[in-house]
């Protein structure tokens, strides 16, 4: 059985690969108004839905909605923490640049959480 997953047409953003949903999500920045430029980390616990039969296993891709960041690093949390392999596709005029991070399959805590820090900075 195949989740339904409804496509947002405002955004990248999707977890129809990973099946799930976020869970907890915090913002950690720093602004320095002497260079004008804004410099943070995104945390986000999220919740993957278990492969059904016949489906392959693995937590898949996560895509996040970026607008003018330059993402620095990506990295797991959950044990074993270590960083991710992570792509930004094509800017669009409308929803900006979508964010691909790849999800290894023992990402997984024991909550069944996968949780996720981006570091990033933007400037005007």
């Amino acid at each position: 059985v195949m989740p339904f997953v409804v496509r947002d047409p405002s955004s990248f953003a999707s977890m129809a690969t990973a099946g799930g949903s976020v869970r907890r999500a915090s913002l950690n920045l720093r602004i320095s108004p002497e260079d004008a430029s804004i410099a943070g980390a995104a945390t986000l616990a999220v919740v993957v839905q278990k492969p059904g039969v016949g489906e392959a296993e693995g937590a898949g891709t996560f895509v996040l909605d970026t607008r003018a960041l330059a993402v620095q690093r990506v990295c797991l949390e959950t044990a074993p923490a270590r960083e991710l392999a992570f792509s930004l596709g094509v800017e669009d005029a409308h929803l900006g640049t979508p964010l691909s991070i790849s999800l290894p399959p023992d990402a997984e805590n024991e909550n069944g959480e996968i949780v996720i820090k981006v570091q990033y900075a933007c400037s005007p």
